[in-house]
């Protein structure tokens, strides 16, 4: 169990591509303060220096940056487990979720698998619409059985705002002190070439969010248990994470529940559950810089095979 000194039976750890994000758990609960470093910066040392004198037994972890993953793999002592979306798991070792029904699930992010376990665990039962909002923005449903019934991949804020950068050979790239969606809101018109491209990222996106979310409940609210469109916008259980969704919920009443600890708990309830694969350490090539940043890393990782289960059931014991 944690204690006042920091033990903890594991380390949770989300890598994204923006933030990799650190907590202690055990299976009361997440503990403490969520520790954060940003990813294209992360390396032995810095993630050293960010655990501190954390300690606890394993580790589990899910990555959508696999260079991010064999850093991870290479620096930490603990044997470290991952999220695999493709494992073959009965529902009950992904948190309940029930993903029979998606044909490509070995391509599922395992982001989106933890926020849909966290969403059942904490804010269940469904039907739910699960909004990660971030470097991209997913919309991700379940319904009343939860059952996966699929979801939506768009750009985030900062993507779109820079998407005609790397297109074009005029169109500046833009810096956020935070991100695009940020207060107060741009002028719907932009007096130069900077401020269109800031009406776009704030206004666009805002729009886009709502459209997909009106969307999804038009196409799908029978499906869902609602007899109209309308009641499936205003009464499925919307719950909303990542660094932009607390700002945008403030323009968008349709994001009910903001929940900034929604994807280390559904990694915990994962791991609990036994649903996680042993992920195998790296082979490291003789003379490699084993401080290189993320950014500079040009690995992928190694993670183990679908049925290198360990699971944490009894970890205080």
């Amino acid at each position: 169990m944690h204690s006042a000194a920091g033990r903890a039976d594991f380390l949770l750890i989300d890598i994204g591509n923006t933030f990799t994000k650190l907590q202690l758990a055990d299976a009361a609960g997440l503990h403490g303060a969520r520790r954060r470093v940003p990813t294209p910066e992360l390396t032995p040392s810095r993630l050293i220096a960010t655990l501190g004198r954390w300690r606890y037994r394993r580790v589990a972890l899910c990555s959508v940056v696999p260079a991010a993953t064999e850093i991870i793999a290479e620096t930490l002592a603990e044997p470290a487990l991952i999220l695999k979306a493709g494992a073959r798991r009965a529902a009950a070792q992904f948190g309940g979720v029930d993903l029979r029904g998606y044909s490509h699930r070995h391509k599922l992010g395992a982001d989106r698998l933890a926020n849909l376990a966290g969403a059942l665990g904490r804010h269940g039962p469904g039907p739910l619409l699960v909004v990660s909002l971030g470097t991209a923005a997913t919309f991700d449903v379940l319904d009343a059985e939860a059952r996966f019934l699929g979801g939506v991949i768009a750009p985030g804020p900062d993507a779109l705002a820079n998407a005609l950068h790397h297109r074009t050979a005029l169109l500046p790239l833009l810096a956020f002190p935070t991100h695009a969606y940020a207060s107060p809101a741009p002028p719907a018109l932009g007096l130069s070439t900077e401020g269109a491209l800031r009406a776009a990222a704030f206004h666009g996106w805002r729009g886009m969010v709502k459209e997909i979310l009106h969307a999804i409940c038009e196409e799908h609210a029978a499906r869902l248990g609602f007899a109209t469109h309308g009641d499936c916008t205003t009464k499925i259980k919307i719950v909303s994470t990542g660094g932009v969704a607390a700002r945008l919920a403030q323009d968008v009443p349709e994001l009910q529940i903001i929940d900034a600890g929604l994807t280390l708990d559904g990694l915990r309830r994962i791991a609990l559950a036994g649903g996680l694969s042993l992920l195998r350490r790296p082979r490291v090539a003789a003379g490699a810089d084993a401080n290189r940043p993320v950014s500079e890393a040009t690995i992928s990782a190694r993670s183990g095979g679908d049925d290198n289960t360990l699971p944490l059931a009894g970890l205080g014991s």
